[in-house]
């Protein structure tokens, strides 16, 4: 398999197996979409909840003013708003298998 096929959707293929072998194979799929759904957002949730959770104990131990972490803290949503978009659009676009994981990095960053 080549980069460019494992990056970019392909049209789908036509559907040639028996009804029990499909009614298995979307059993396994909803598991692993269910599974991975869930990790993502709890990675999601937390990212997003680790800047709130270190403003106490930052304010005290640097020079920072609380309008700085307030400066910092609307800026930090306001690109983590974005890049949520911006990536959603990517995982649409592309291959959702290929994008999700760099799209996850990307809003954690």
């Amino acid at each position: 398999m080549s980069i460019k096929t494992f990056i970019f959707s392909q049209p789908d293929k036509p559907i040639v197996k028996e009804k029990k072998e499909i009614d298995q194979t979307y059993k396994k799929f909803r598991f692993e979409i269910i599974a991975s759904v869930f990790i993502s957002y709890a990675v999601f949730y937390l990212t997003r909840k680790n800047f709130s959770a270190a403003m106490p104990a930052m304010l005290t131990e640097t020079s920072l003013t609380a309008e700085d972490f307030a400066i910092m803290s609307s800026i930090f949503y306001i690109l983590y708003g974005a890049m949520k978009f911006v990536g959603g659009m990517l995982v649409d676009k592309i291959n959702p298998k290929a994008m999700t994981g760099p799209v996850l990095i990307g809003v954690g960053l």
